[in-house]
């Protein structure tokens, strides 16, 4: 997730005198293409939660698939 700061374009908002608003984006990747939706204020920690979780479930795939690597090449079954 990344955080972007930008002018909403309405006439009288802070944003008009500097103060861009914060937005949160998620980004992913499929198909070679790009998609990004902004996440809402209420839901940035349990999204933050789910992207930890996510790096979690490929560093533990990875280890399995080590395992399993090094069992096929050392002929263990």
């Amino acid at each position: 997730m990344s955080i972007r700061y930008h002018r909403c374009g309405k006439a009288n908002c802070r944003c008009t005198r500097g103060e861009k608003h914060r937005v949160p984006v998620l980004t992913i990747q499929r198909d070679k293409r790009y998609y990004q939706l902004n996440v809402p204020a209420a839901w940035e920690d349990t999204v933050r939660e789910w992207i930890e979780n996510r790096a979690e479930i490929e560093r533990l795939m990875e280890e399995l698939s080590d395992l399993h690597w090094e069992k096929v090449r050392n002929r263990q079954g």
